[in-house]
């Protein structure tokens, strides 16, 4: 339902604001529209709102969000790329996760400022990196998730891995209760409102961590938590030096459209307080 036209103002620019979806609870700056003089070749007129989450949203009149419509365009045209196959269904689940990422990202600041193709690609795709070094039946724990990266995309992504989600800020516990529940991820998926170091390493065989803060000066109390699991853990080359320094001997997997992030994957056991890689 989109609002009448109000006394707030007069002329073009009131008519084109009357035009905008009421109830979004933030402040809308009307960027570019196809002004009251027709539609060029038949086409809708277009509208854009920059809302309090700096996502610039796309719809047209029926309402439905075309920013929606880039995001399942950048997963499908840059998924081979990552060697990956999604599903309609999956990325359309996937979609829905992304929508209500944005919607929560005001007030939560989930993951920072991004266009819809950088969220499918860095955000997304990215986790789902992961699923090749997954078992059959894995689970894994999830550190400092934050938004639920990168377990609730892998969780979405294939139907026999659970997750154990470790967030120690408890609005964005919240935001992974309302997650899960509308994703339908179900028994699949637990979420701890706790430190780490905090929650018994028990239950789960594969440790990753994409958002944890300050990783690198955790990172010893990381490993001597995880004793002998697999870690798969996202950096950057400051990470790399820091697991060089710990004498961690891993496998990095540089990310595709990236020149300086990294998937590094090892799995230790803890031999009289030096860290040693495990034979896999």
């Amino acid at each position: 339902m989109f609002a009448q036209r109000g006394r707030g103002g007069t002329g073009r620019r009131a008519g084109l604001r009357s035009l905008l979806p009421q109830g979004s609870g933030s402040s809308i700056l009307l960027v570019r529209t196809i002004l009251e003089r027709g539609c060029p070749g038949g086409q809708p007129f277009l509208f854009r709102e920059l809302s309090l989450s700096s996502t610039l949203r796309l719809h047209d009149f029926t309402g439905k969000s075309l920013v929606r419509d880039d995001f399942i365009n950048a997963v499908k045209s840059n998924q081979e790329a990552f060697r990956l196959d999604l599903g309609d269904d999956v990325v359309e689940r996937l979609a829905d996760y992304y929508e209500l990422v944005q919607q929560h990202n005001p007030i939560l600041h989930l993951v920072g400022p991004c266009s819809p193709e950088e969220f499918a690609t860095r955000h997304i795709l990215e986790s789902l990196t992961l699923l090749e070094f997954l078992p059959a039946n894995a689970r894994l724990a999830d550190i400092g998730t934050g938004a639920g990266l990168p377990a609730i995309p892998c969780l979405i992504a294939r139907g026999d891995i659970s997750a154990v989600l470790i967030e120690s800020k408890q609005k964005k516990c919240e935001f992974l209760k309302t997650a899960a529940s509308n994703l339908s991820l179900g028994p699949r998926i637990q979420i701890i409102d706790r430190q780490f170091e905090e929650v018994n390493p028990s239950g789960f065989e594969v440790i990753t961590c994409r958002a944890l803060d300050k990783l690198v000066d955790k990172l010893p109390r990381l490993l001597k938590w995880g004793k002998s699991r697999t870690f798969l853990l996202f950096g950057g080359f400051t990470l790399l030096e820091a697991l060089d320094n710990l004498e961690i001997n891993y496998r990095r997997k540089l990310m595709p459209l990236s020149r300086q992030r990294f998937l590094f994957v090892f799995r230790k056991q803890i031999d009289q307080g030096k860290f040693h890689e495990a034979k896999r």
